[in-house]
């Protein structure tokens, strides 16, 4: 693991990891393998970090952005800093800016798994978050989906949509 290719804050993959992650999967041969499953990637945003890092002091936001992403890990089953694009399955945590991570998943039967995932990850990340000097604060997620199948030919124009998706998720209410 290089340092180009991880973030200083939470030690997670960064973007660049992420998006070259993604585009090995996406290279992979066209057309479904019952063996290798399908793949998605959910791209999230902290609902209320500004306000947060405002309120709390930039110390206090950077101390919950790396437990976000303690969490994000403890929640994915194995989490991993790299996916086997061969090996048919894998989970794959990084983050890819200010307060948005990313996740990237392998080996998965349909859409709704990736759902279940999602909604997994928004419970776990819902929940109070203990910061130094006993503050806690909730910080909920929104998240957006892409299934690989939907994707085009590109890790980027993949992790764009996932984006938008997300965009589409906070315009809607948050936390979903």
């Amino acid at each position: 693991k290089t340092a180009a290719r991880t973030d200083a804050l939470t030690r997670m993959p960064n973007r660049e990891a992420l998006l070259e992650q993604a585009q090995q999967m996406l290279g992979r041969a066209c057309g479904p393998d019952p063996h290798r499953g399908g793949f998605a990637l959910l791209f999230m945003n902290c609902d209320r970090f500004r306000q947060i890092n405002d309120a709390l002091g930039q110390g206090a936001g950077d101390r919950l952005l790396v437990q976000i992403g303690e969490r994000i890990r403890s929640t994915l089953r194995p989490p991993s800093d790299r996916i086997d694009p061969n090996g048919g399955s894998g989970q794959l945590a990084a983050r890819v800016g200010a307060d948005e991570f990313a996740v990237l998943l392998d080996g998965l039967r349909s859409r709704e798994d990736a759902a279940r995932i999602a909604a997994r990850l928004l419970d776990a990340l819902g929940r109070p978050h203990q910061l130094p000097g006993g503050q806690e604060v909730t910080c909920k997620l929104s998240i957006g989906l892409v299934w690989g199948a939907d994707a085009g030919d590109f890790a980027g124009e993949m992790l764009r949509d996932a984006s938008i998706a997300m965009v589409e998720a906070k315009r809607a209410g948050g936390n979903q």
